[in-house]
């Protein structure tokens, strides 16, 4: 039952009827208490026949065209909505007709009058149905309705119980004792009907007339009673039965609109108290009954839309469905347009409509629809009824539908136009008004929402200062338990901080946030006080540098991110400031644990806020960018932009959103320039920055950000006018940002970088302006900022650069004074590796001076200290290692322990990726490509050969080295403690696959991310293991640099010669097991000197140059190559006592690599050539000739002869037809029936790799190629696919001997890393073959088959080819050299073939 607001006024005939009844009614009452009880039963009948309920009906038949409409006066009562007798006639005088007994109606005696007793009893019963039917029930006297009740309880008292009068006497006390509980709410009536009800239904058959009507108002009272209770005292039991009595009042009647909506109501009620998902459903299910009881534009349909609304929105906050929160939204909008203009109840849906708008923004993508509500507000406040408290709340309801829209178009009128709203309602209350604060509160938070990283303006501040002095007056006992008023001081505090630079205003903020989180016990308040706390603490991290305020944010956000605390939304956003405040302390700590967090949870955040998330995503792309700075992952330098480019994508909301993803993006793109020295990302990088600073105009406070990244990517251009553009740019970024602003001291030292670099040759004018940003940087960086020590880093390099321009050996000791402080103060800082190598040079410029040769010493003893800073990253301690071993002032012993630590951090530097690819592609360019040469040309210097020869196999063939690490025999390990070999053959296994890995554009970012994650733990658990294996007796050289001792065994069958060619020296160093190795000086063979000749003989290849010529060009490098190098190893040779016929090998360094050694000659004379002299091999290492000779690696075979596979493939996609190779087969096959061949139509690399695993010897007749970008992609083509060498390489092959690869290129190295060795035979011989036959460049087809044939009938010279040995193939390759020689093959030919391993 709703009853009307008494602000309602009644019509003139209601105020007629009410005057009526009391004066007509004690009449009545004295009649009835004088007459005989007895009798009553025999006068009147209340049992005839009435029609059924029909409540629609008697709904449409009071309306009435001055007032609302009937149907919401229905909606307002109860009993007269479910009253079925007749309409008061307007003959009587006063609208009543005294209802005859039934006996008299029947008879027909129209004549026949009853007695005043009869007369009373009806006009009771009358009287009191009209009560009831009354609208304005108030206006009648309550002494009046009190007669009528008593009146009513002698009835009941009088009837008896068995009768049909006891029944409705029941039913008539009940009913008006419900009006009297409407007015008085004493819940003992309440009590009382329910009771009465309960015995009337009881007593009531099944088809007893109005039993559903009745039935409704028991489930009412219950329901009303239900909610009289206070919240622990409330009994589920009345909730049921209301709802058992309403489920059968609508299931009888199912056009109850009335019973359908108050049923709606209640399992809503119970859906509150016990969560269950089916009570929600009830409640929807039944408010779509009510609703389609009635047509569209029915007004009575507004009662079940408004509780259809609350229904979905709690669908929404149980499951999360965005479908249910945009169906609250719809149905309580079409509520809301169902009331006429003005009514007062629509101010509080309106509100609620406001509320869920509000959500709606922040968690769905659509814009949310505020004008509908704005406009249904300000026609409700032009209604002049509209006082008091309604006003108030309608003004406020205004303001905040305003701020809404605000938040969308950013509108200042919109913003001043909400705060001008809550204004007008503060004007409205009294100083004293218990609801002012409420009101104060509206206006604070429209004050606020203007906040910026700013602050708020000095007229919203000063605003927000009243409200928040006037909340403490108002509250002066308990404000700082509100949780409210702090959140409002905070926001105050630092507001008033950002704009006036006070760092105690800030100080205050923190503190009084963190009351606030102590003090409230509203779960949802201390979460967005926690998170406001941990933003505070945050910005105080950044202006002072404070590490402590770093760890409180911290803690207080993981408090904030535990699963279920919060909404999703407000979690993803707890994640993200969670990763930002880790990123931070990685950036001071180092520790590698918070870098990965970091990254993790901001990706978390990045895919819960979806599309609203590209901010998250920004702090993901700085964050991967981060990440690649310290472990080198170019896949996270390229995520990163590629994240960057998702977040433009999104097409930020406004201008300085999307300046700012400009920036971001133009920053990414120029720090892969900068690594790359990719020119397309550095074009692409600066319109994005420009584009940015266009749309920060002057006087944007984020302008100085984007002419901060202008000026270092001009500064890395560094074209005719860059530098000054730069140095303009950052003046300007000082003039935006003031004194206390916490980035100016980084633009200091970011301008006195360009002012050094333009200082150069222009005397001290710009390095004396240098050294003073530098300082004033220092000072805005007190000792105890977390950048102190950066900054003094930046003085010391300004007064080193000062030395050098004026020698003043004054500033060298003041950069070394700076250095050691900034040393002192931060002994784990992640960029100690530099700091320290900075430092170190300074030391080595101040040796050169006179006197001061001593501090080479300490110099060297930072050095080393730089290369084993545990917390700095790899990349940065290796490129420290460089700057060591190129110092000029060292002589070779204190050069040697550098190029070890070098040599060994290069092994490292280059693990950090996961892949071989992208070791080759990123880690190897940042190495110097003479890097081992030089090391070995200094400990060749210093008299060290054994330790040259080590130093060429550990810097050497990284790539290879690396990869047979997991190929590592573990037999012995495994006899002392198989626990921990098997560990490490498994770590070995899958290290080993996701080195391989190639291609990831198929893959997920998480997939990618997980995979690089588990590579790092991966590769962490190796070095401990590893670690663990070394404790063991016997172990201690574990997988550690090969000595000497070992290497030389790869000798035994022949003399290896190394050809280390460096800047420094070259030298031939020949190693034979059973002598100390011999050094052979080479003069002519400087890297310069190799780089022309192998100019030289490219250009002699070139299908351009005649035939004529190339033969000329070829002869002549043959002869540059004996004279200098091949004849002064010979003469050693013969010296040594190799016989001429022995086997040799060749270990050349540099592109010497890729030139024909084993060819060499005068080419005049018998004896013209090498070739002629020695069976030369070659080998990329020391190594891997040991693994090829081994006796160990040697498999014994089930049969004498070898398994042969034969892979003849003379057809394949792009490539030419090769005519020789069905030629090849048929010898080949001639040769060695048992030859199991893959043609074309079976030619799949899946079928060759399969058929490798059970053959011994395999010869591949097809096309050949050597990618030049990406040499671990050369390949052999193949019918229907080609087969990589990376493919190759992933294959182990225990039983393989043998390898002839007639193919272009497969012994073609890495022009770009010539010390790699990477190539198709190479891969075969890592794959497991001893010995292998290649080409150094394209072979003619014809000669395929002519040299193959040679080769085979010398190796399978014995009958069946039993005993064929793979050790003949490099003798077998000499005699099939010959024999081209002889039929006067042109030399380019018969040079190509090469033989490599055993």
């Amino acid at each position: 039952m709703i009853f009307p607001n008494e602000t309602d006024e009644p019509s003139p005939q209601d105020v007629a009827i009410a005057i009526a009844i009391q004066s007509f009614l004690p009449q009545i009452a004295n009649i009835l208490l004088n007459h005989n009880m007895d009798q009553v039963e025999n006068q009147v009948n209340y049992t005839g026949s009435q029609p059924q309920p029909d409540i629609a009906a008697s709904q449409t038949t009071m309306s009435s065209p001055q007032q609302e409409s009937e149907s919401e006066k229905m909606e307002e009562t109860t009993s007269g909505q479910f009253s079925t007798h007749p309409q008061f006639p307007s003959s009587s005088p006063l609208g009543i007709r005294i209802c005859y007994d039934k006996r008299c109606l029947e008879s027909g005696d129209d004549e026949k009058h009853p007695s005043p007793e009869d007369e009373a009893l009806s006009n009771i019963s009358m009287l009191s149905d009209r009560l009831k039917q009354m609208r304005f029930y108030s206006l009648v006297d309550e002494n009046v309705l009190e007669n009528v009740i008593r009146c009513q309880r002698m009835t009941l008292d009088s009837s008896p119980t068995n009768s049909p009068l006891h029944v409705q006497a029941l039913i008539s006390v009940a009913e008006h004792l419900y009006i009297r509980f409407e007015r008085k709410r004493d819940k003992s009536d309440l009590d009382e009907i329910i009771a009465l009800l309960r015995i009337a239904i009881g007593l009531q058959h099944h088809e007893y007339p109005n039993r559903p009507v009745h039935m409704h108002l028991l489930g009412k009272c219950l329901q009303l009673r239900f909610l009289e209770c206070s919240r622990g005292k409330r009994k589920p039991q009345d909730l049921d039965e209301a709802i058992e009595h309403l489920r059968n009042c609508v299931q009888a009647y199912p056009g109850q609109f009335k019973s359908a909506c108050v049923l709606t109501e209640c399992y809503g009620m119970r859906f509150v108290d016990s969560q269950r998902l089916s009570d929600l459903e009830e409640a929807i299910n039944y408010g779509f009954k009510a609703l389609h009881l009635l047509p569209s534009n029915h007004p009575n349909r507004r009662l079940p839309l408004e509780l259809l609304g609350v229904g979905f929105e709690s669908r929404y906050q149980l499951l999360g469905d965005l479908h249910d929160r945009r169906t609250a939204i719809e149905m309580t909008k079409q509520a809301i347009l169902l009331y006429p203009p003005g009514n007062l109840r629509v101010l509080p849906l309106t509100a609620k409509y406001i509320d869920y708008l509000d959500e709606s923004f922040q968690e769905q993508e659509d814009v949310p629809d505020v004008t509908f509500a704005i406009d249904q507000l300000k026609d409700c406040l032009e209604w002049r009824g509209l006082r008091g408290k309604d006003r108030v709340k309608a003004l406020n309801s205004l303001g905040k539908a305003l701020r809404l829209r605000f938040r969308h178009d950013s509108s200042t009128a919109t913003l001043e136009e909400s705060v001008a709203y809550h204004q007008r309602a503060l004007a409205l209350q009294s100083p004293d008004d218990p609801e002012r604060s409420d009101t104060l509160r509206c206006l604070s938070t429209a004050y606020t929402s203007s906040h910026s990283d700013e602050g708020l303006s000095d007229q919203y501040l000063s605003g927000m200062m009243r409200c928040a002095r006037e909340l403490m007056r108002l509250h002066p006992h308990d404000s700082h338990k509100d949780s409210g008023i702090l959140r409002l001081m905070a926001i105050m505090q630092d507001s008033f901080f950002n704009s006036q630079g006070r760092i105690q205003d800030l100080e205050e903020a923190i503190s009084l946030l963190r009351d606030g989180a102590l003090m409230t016990n509203d779960d949802k308040a201390r979460h967005t006080l926690v998170f406001n706390l941990a933003c505070a603490l945050m910005n105080h991290f950044n202006w002072t540098g404070n590490l402590d305020s770093l760890e409180e944010a911290i803690t207080q956000l993981r408090q904030t991110v535990v699963p279920g605390c919060n909404e999703p939304r407000d979690q993803a956003s707890s994640l993200n400031m969670l990763g930002v405040s880790l990123m931070n302390r990685f950036k001071h700590y180092g520790d590698h644990n918070d870098l990965e967090e970091s990254i993790h949870n901001m990706r978390t955040a990045a895919m819960a806020l979806k599309t609203d998330g590209w901010k998250a995503m920004s702090n993901l792309a700085a964050a991967l960018i981060t990440r690649y700075e310290h472990c080198g992952e170019l896949q996270d330098l390229d995520e990163g932009i590629t994240t960057f480019r998702e977040v433009m994508h999104q097409k930020p909301a406004d201008e300085e959103d999307e300046a700012m993803a400009l920036n971001n993006l133009g920053a990414a793109l120029m720090m892969r320039y900068h690594i790359l020295n990719n020119a397309p990302d550095l074009h692409e990088a600066i319109p994005y920055i420009r584009r940015s600073l266009s749309l920060r105009q002057v006087g944007n406070p984020s302008r100085a950000a984007t002419l901060n990244n202008l000026a270092k990517v001009l500064e890395l251009r560094d074209s005719v006018g860059d530098m000054a553009e730069a140095i303009a740019c950052l003046r300007e970024v000082l003039q935006i940002r003031p004194s206390h602003h916490p980035e100016r001291s980084t633009n200091l030292h970011n301008l006195a970088g360009c002012l050094q670099k333009q200082s150069e040759g222009k005397g001290l004018e710009m390095l004396n302006e240098a050294l003073d940003c530098n300082l004033q940087g220092l000072v805005l960086r007190p000792l105890g900022h977390s950048k102190h020590a950066e900054s003094l880093v930046c003085v010391a390099k300004s007064f080193s650069d000062r030395f050098r321009a004026q020698q003043d050996v004054r500033d060298l000791d003041e950069a070394i004074l700076y250095g050691h402080n900034a040393l002192s103060i931060s002994s784990s800082n992640p960029m100690g590796a530099n700091w320290l190598g900075k430092l170190a040079s300074d030391y080595m410029t101040y040796s050169t001076l006179p006197g001061h040769e001593d501090k080479a010493q300490q110099a060297l003893t930072l050095y080393d200290m730089a290369t084993d800073f545990a917390t700095s990253s790899v990349h940065d301690r290796f490129h420290v290692s460089l700057e060591w071993v190129a110092t000029s002032q060292l002589d070779v012993s204190s050069l040697l322990p550098g190029y070890k630590k070098c040599l060994k951090l290069a092994d490292r530097y280059l693990l950090v990726k996961s892949s071989i690819l992208a070791r080759r592609r990123l880690a190897l360019p940042q190495m110097p490509l003479s890097l081992a040469s030089d090391a070995a040309s200094c400990a060749i210097e210093a008299g060290q050969i054994e330790t040259a020869v080590e130093f060429l196999e550990q810097g050497r063939t990284l790539l290879w080295t690396q990869m047979g690490r997991y190929r590592t025999s573990l037999d012995s390990l495994r006899f002392v403690d198989p626990g921990l070999a098997g560990r490490l053959e498994q770590l070995n296994r899958e290290l080993e696959t996701s080195s391989m890995t190639i291609s990831q554009d198929q893959r997920s970012t998480i997939a990618i991310e997980e995979e690089a994650i588990k590579y790092r733990q991966l590769s962490a658990e190796w070095d401990t293991t590893v670690e663990k294996i070394r404790q063991l007796n016997d172990f201690e050289n574990f997988l550690k640099v090969t000595p000497y001792a070992l290497l030389k065994q790869g000798s035994a069958h022949g003399p290896v010669i190394i050809i280390n060619i460096s800047q420094r020296r070259s030298d031939a160093i020949i190693i034979h097991q059973s002598r100390s190795p011999v050094i052979l000086p080479i003069h002519n063979a400087r890297p310069e000197d190799i780089d022309r000749l192998s100019s030289k003989f490219s250009d002699a290849l070139l299908p351009s140059t005649s035939a004529r010529n190339r033969k000329t060009m070829v002869i002549a490098v043959l002869r540059i190559l004996w004279e200098d190098i091949v004849a002064p190893v010979v003469n050693k040779l013969q010296e040594l006592g190799v016989s001429p016929g022995s086997r040799i090998w060749w270990c050349p360094t540099y592109k010497l690599s890729s030139l024909p050694l084993h060819a060499a000659g005068q080419f005049k004379g018998k004896h013209s050539s090498l070739v002629d002299l020695y069976i030369s091999s070659y080998t990329p290492t020391l190594t891997a000739l040991n693994r090829s000779s081994s006796a160990l690696t040697y498999p014994q075979r089930s049969h004498p002869a070898p398994q042969f596979l034969l892979v003849a493939q003379a057809s394949a996609p792009n490539q030419p037809h090769i005519k020789s190779v069905l030629n090849e087969l048929k010898m080949i096959k001639q040769i060695i029936p048992s030859a199991n061949v893959i043609e074309d139509e079976e030619g799949g690399p899946e079928a060759v790799l399969a058929s490798l695993q059970d053959h011994h010897w395999v010869h591949f007749a097809c096309h050949g190629t050597q990618d030049l970008e990406e040499p671990f992609q050369s390949r052999f083509h193949l019918k229907a696919k080609c087969l990589s060498l990376l493919d190759i390489i992933q294959s182990n092959l225990p039983n393989a001997e043998f390898a002839y690869s007639a193919a272009c290129h497969s012994a073609a190295g890495d022009i770009t890393r010539p010390d790699e060795i990477i190539h198709l035979a190479a891969g075969l011989q890592f794959a497991g073959f001893k010995s292998v036959i290649g080409t150094l460049y394209a072979m003619a087809d014809v000669d395929g088959p002519s040299v193959a044939e040679e080769v085979y009938r010398y190796m399978f010279r014995r009958s069946g080819g039993e005993n064929a040995d793979f050790r003949d193939a490099a003798v077998a390759l000499n005699h099939a050299t010959k024999k081209l020689r002889e039929m006067q093959v042109p030399v380019e030919r018969w040079i190509n073939f090469i033989h490599i391993g055993a």
